[in-house]
């Protein structure tokens, strides 16, 4: 009888213990109290939990998910950072038990990895920005969207996805990319990573291609008919045949190396970039839709044919070395003429203008005899006094013209139809079916992201806007002057070749990644804490202005030098993919993150950043890599440089380093007990000893000289890879692992313990 009291007791503590769930992290707790403590008892229990359908707790950093698996009904999970310029705290997430789950939002933070393995229902994923190293979305055949861009993944499974319609893949480390099992896509952006090769034969149904900063050397489009968008620019291309995608619109070919290009059958083009390519000739004759051509950087260009009497909205080409004809498409004849000319900038006709109208008189003199030295003086002070005139009147114009926007009280026009459908259905608070100035004005925060908006005329009257997300679209022009109140702005990933940000003092974030601006003046921003510039062209970045700045991410563009000597609350740095010889770093103390990859750089010194917990370095130049004062560092990647040896004998709190692509024949990893990841292949290593790093999780040693490897101390490792090496022997394996990647030279002996 006291046994069954006992077991009575027990049972019941127990149960009674087990409807309370425990949620560590205060700040989902917070949010899972304000929204789901239906009975206000200050607790969330199981069956509060069993009944929610959708969870988003966006606003504040999140350390831990916790208590989550309690919420079997769960359908839709937004567990990201709202900041998109800042990473949420989460570092692991386990959804093993939401099966119910067809929405998935974790963007923004510090995953490593992530199994949706248990996820089968899931529709949409979404993990943009985190650290994921692998994604396997393999079983998920009712997946239709997946953005997991701005990763670290080598490896992306997609295996029988029948129903994905929409990929973002891009910023990534993936080598190669299977997409011949997703028949429904029609978006796929897989730029910025290190694709040697990419077949989209088998999608049909592709209607946006963006596989710009590859390693592509061929890319075969004849099956993608229903193609409107490509951006397959800054590759390896030598040829590039688009004369089956008759539906193409916007084509971007830059920074190839083609020598031939036939838009004779894209009829519909509207946009065209192929600058910095090998073409000696470029006709456009017969795409009269085309309003916007750009063929910069190609001295070899020495003919461009233009349809007659064409209004070009933007037309831009190296005049000295190109020789311009208009095509009569009546008459087929052709006549030399400097179009250019007539096309230059508004600012330029305005100058000419002026210039003709100040010397006048002096035009008249010299018909008849040659101006003085006095005479041409007083001309060119005319001259600059009349343009100074205009400059004043033009300012004078604009001011009066934001102050009247900013006192509106009529209703408001939007050309477009795309972005009037979308501000109308908003902000149209009192459904009259009109937008007021006051309407517009009590809007501080906008994101219209991916609509296809092509022009923000109408946006303006927004003028109390304090951050704005108009990303994914095809804006060409952005005037934030009328804006002075603006603190964030997402601009990225449209058709930009102007961005005026002077007017915004208050502006504290900038991201204008993937577009065409070339230049970019951000010297009237003193409050700017971070700034994406990724991908734009841009062949000068001048922060001396920048101050505040903690995050600066200018990846791949075409910088030469990069002055940060001012910028000492600098945190974070990319600049990798540029061509700097030279990088300076000594004044910035505080740099957690540095990324210089892919540049010219002989040698890079980081004695006085001690802070620095990530540095990546790869694909350089460097004869030798001194991290010895680094000893919080976490992450280093120098592969793909000319090392003979490396030290992280100091580096105690390393997880990941990446040597691979050296002449290394020494590695001491005896200090490192934290290293989860190790990339040494392709050295010239004949010994490695891992035993002092039992966390180790993954390994890649192959090309090398290793006769042995020995992985039975290294319980935790799932991958491993070393094939090839003819020169090993025999592979040592704990018998109770099981891995997930194990590769090994065929002749060589595996045993286990």
């Amino acid at each position: 009888m006291r046994k069954n009291i006992i077991l009575f007791f027990a049972a019941t503590s127990l149960y009674a213990g087990a409807q309370q769930i425990t949620i560590p992290d205060t700040t989902f707790k917070a949010y899972l109290l304000e929204n789901f403590d239906t009975n206000n008892d200050g607790e969330i229990s199981v069956e509060e939990a069993r009944t929610v359908r959708k969870i988003e707790c966006t606003d504040k950093p999140l350390t831990s998910l916790q208590g989550i698996e309690y919420f079997t009904a769960l359908e839709e999970l937004d567990c990201s950072y709202a900041n998109y310029f800042q990473h949420g705290g989460l570092t692991s997430l386990d959804l093993s038990r939401n099966q119910a789950l067809k929405k998935l939002h974790c963007d923004n933070n510090r995953l490593d990895s992530l199994d949706i393995s248990q996820n089968v229902e899931l529709t949409e994923l979404h993990c943009r920005n985190n650290q994921l190293r692998s994604l396997d979305v393999g079983r998920h055949r009712v997946l239709e969207e997946l953005l997991c861009d701005n990763n670290r993944l080598t490896q992306l499974r997609l295996d029988d996805c029948r129903a994905l319609a929409l990929l973002h893949c891009g910023t990534n480390r993936l080598e190669s990319l299977d997409v011949s099992s997703c028949p429904s896509l029609r978006w796929l952006n897989c730029a910025e990573n290190r694709l040697t090769s990419l077949d989209v034969t088998q999608n049909a149904n592709l209607e946006h291609l963006f596989c710009n900063n590859n390693l592509l050397t061929t890319l075969a489009l004849k099956s993608n008919i229903h193609l409107s968008q490509l951006y397959c620019g800054h590759n390896k291309l030598d040829s590039l045949i688009v004369s089956h995608n008759t539906a193409l619109t916007d084509l971007d070919c830059g920074s190839n190396r083609l020598t031939v290009l036939d838009v004779s059958k894209n009829t519909a083009l509207t946009d065209l970039e192929c600058s910095i390519n090998r073409l000696t000739t470029l006709d456009v004759s017969h795409n009269e839709a085309l309003k916007n051509l750009y063929c910069n950087a190609m001295p070899s260009l020495t003919s461009v044919y233009l349809i007659k009497g064409s209004e070009y909205q933007n037309l831009s080409y190296l005049v000295a070395s190109v020789t311009t004809y208009r095509v009569d498409t009546e008459t087929a004849t052709a006549e030399i003429e400097t179009y250019i000319a007539e096309t230059e900038k508004t600012k330029e006709e305005e100058t000419t203008k002026a210039s003709e109208t100040a010397v006048k008189s002096g035009e008249e003199a010299s018909a008849e005899r040659p101006l003085t030295a006095r005479e041409r003086y007083y001309d060119e002070a005319r001259r600059q006094a009349e343009l100074r005139k205009l400059e004043e009147e033009k300012r004078i114009a604009e001011e009066q013209r934001r102050t009247a926007i900013r006192t509106y009280t009529g209703n408001i026009t939007v050309p477009d139809a795309v972005l009037a459908a979308f501000l109308f259905g908003r902000y149209d608070t009192n459904g009259d079916g009109e937008l007021s100035g006051a309407e517009a004005r009590a809007v501080k925060t906008m994101d219209c992201s991916r609509l296809g908006v092509t022009s923000v005329e109408g946006l303006e009257y927004f003028s109390s806007l304090e951050e704005l997300k108009c990303s994914d679209n095809r804006i060409t022009v952005l005037d934030m002057s009328y804006f002075p109140a603006l603190k964030s702005l997402d601009c990225s990933r449209n058709k930009l070749h102007r961005l005026d940000v002077r007017r915004n003092p208050m502006l504290t974030d900038l991201e204008c990644s993937e577009n065409n601006l070339i230049t970019l003046d951000i010297s009237h921003n003193p409050s700017l804490k971070s700034l994406h510039c990724n991908s734009i062209r841009l062949i000068k970045l001048d922060i001396a202005k920048n101050p505040a700045l903690r995050v600066l991410s200018c990846h791949n563009n075409h910088l030469t030098a990069l002055d940060i000597t001012k910028n000492q609350q600098l945190d974070t740095l990319n600049c990798g993919k540029n061509k700097l010889k030279m990088l300076v770093v000594s004044q910035n103390s505080g740099l957690n993150y540095l990324d210089c990859s892919a540049n010219q750089l002989t040698v890079i010194d980081v004695v006085r950043n001690q802070a620095l917990t990530g540095l990546v370095c790869s694909e350089n130049q460097l004869t030798s890599v001194d991290v010895s004062r680094n000893s919080a560092l976490r992450i280093l990647d120098c592969g793909r440089n000319s090392l003979d040896r490396v030290d992280v004998s100091h580096n105690g709190a390393l997880i990941e380093l990446a040597c691979n692509g050296n002449a290394i024949s020494e590695l001491n990893l005896a200090k490192n007990p934290a290293l989860e990841s190790l990339n040494c292949s392709h050295n010239r290593l004949s010994d490695l000893d891992v035993s002092k790093n039992p966390m180790l999780k993954r390994l890649k040693c192959m090309g090398n000289e290793l006769k042995v490897i020995d992985v039975r101390q290294n319980l935790k490792l799932k991958f491993l890879e070393s094939a090839p090496m003819p020169a090993l022997e025999t592979l040592y394996c704990p018998r109770e692992v099981v891995y997930s990647k194990l590769a090994y030279p065929i002749k060589a002996q595996v045993n286990y313990r």
